[in-house]
């Protein structure tokens, strides 16, 4: 799900990187520029083409096309052992005797960063894990010590988030959380309650779509496309639910009415799981 980069004392750069594959490209056309001395994450789900991407960093897969440089230098045809790139691949790589909470500040305490346990709090709200910081690595299913690693990828603060070989969407976590350019980015960094349908009007101000004879309206500003047929992410801790009809409120999307089919308990959280009428 996640891989993290440190580019020590020279920058590294990709240059219209592709890999393909007998049947299946792995990387498209892939351009990154990881400053010297940066953190950086990449994330995405199995088969993304993360993997592909850090082997032929460490020279051990050929690129079909483009570049790789290193302090500007071209390293694209250097073997493995003449390349000062060290590759450590990792299953987690969590630390047993930390409690999640410390495993994701871990790397900002390296860093000598200011507030590491309130940074790594927030990465742990980002991934919904808040409630089990103090837990050890081995108290965790799986899924959720996937999740502290993608946790301890967000907190790096620079991120790229990749899909089926090409980067979809790269910046800050809280960029990428709070304005998502793609449908895939929402769904993937937490949940998003999706709502697509087709714009019916647009000024400068917001923009509106049609969902099931329901009008939705969000910032124009927020919005990556403003005609034709887009998807409206809202976060569940942006949804409220009534048990009566609230007063209609300009400032407010009102969906229903509705019944709810599914209440999961999550730890501190419910999952609702609403059908409007």
């Amino acid at each position: 799900m996640a891989i993290d980069f440190v580019a020590r004392g020279q920058d590294l750069e990709l240059k219209g990187i592709r890999k393909e594959f007998p049947g299946f490209v792995a990387v498209d056309n892939l351009d990154l520029h990881i400053p010297a001395g940066e953190f950086f994450a990449l994330l995405g789900p199995s088969g993304c083409g993360k993997t592909t991407t850090l082997r032929m960093i460490a020279g051990l897969e050929s690129p079909t096309a483009g570049k790789i440089l290193l302090g500007g230098k071209d390293i694209t045809d250097m073997k493995p052992h003449e390349r000062p790139v060290n590759t450590v691949f990792q299953n987690y790589a969590l630390f047993p005797h930390m409690s999640v909470l410390e495993n994701v500040a871990f790397g900002i305490r390296r860093r000598k960063l200011d507030e590491p346990l309130t940074k790594a709090q927030q990465a742990l709200a980002m991934v919904e894990l808040e409630h089990l910081a103090q837990r050890k690595p081995q108290q965790l299913s799986g899924g959720q010590q996937q999740r502290v690693a993608l946790a301890r990828a967000l907190v790096n603060r620079t991120v790229a988030v990749m899909n089926q070989g090409h980067i979809e969407q790269m910046g800050a976590p809280e960029a990428l959380y709070d304005r998502p350019k793609t449908a895939f980015v929402a769904k993937f960094l937490g949940q998003s309650n999706m709502f697509i349908g087709k714009v019916t009007e647009s000024n400068a101000e917001t923009t509106s779509i049609d969902f099931n004879g329901k009008k939705i309206t969000g910032l124009t500003k927020r919005s990556e496309k403003t005609s034709g047929k887009i998807a409206i992410g809202v976060r569940p801790e942006k949804t409220y639910f009534h048990e009566t009809e609230p007063k209609a409120d300009p400032a407010l999307n009102i969906l229903g009415p509705g019944e709810i089919t599914d209440i999961r308990f999550t730890g501190v959280h419910r999952s609702f799981k609403p059908v409007p009428d």
